[in-house]
C-alpha cells in the first residue's frame, strides 16, 4: 500500500475548500409551514392483499 501511495503521489495535496451556499427559500418554507409531509408512505398501513381466504 505504501509504494501506491508513493508512486501515485496521492495524499500529498490538501484537497480544495468546500463552499457550500445557503438558500433563503428553504428556511423560510421549513419555518413558515411548521410541519411538512413525509416523503415516506404511511408505515401505519396496512395492505391486504386481492385474493380472498379459503
Amino acid at each position: 500500500m505504501m509504494t501506491f501511495v508513493e508512486t501515485k503521489g496521492t495524499g500529498k495535496d490538501r484537497p480544495e475548500v468546500v463552499v457550500f451556499e445557503e438558500l433563503d427559500t428553504v428556511t423560510e418554507s421549513t419555518t413558515a409551514g411548521g410541519t411538512s409531509a413525509s416523503s415516506f408512505p404511511n408505515t401505519s398501513t396496512v395492505v391486504h392483499s386481492m385474493s380472498q381466504p379459503e
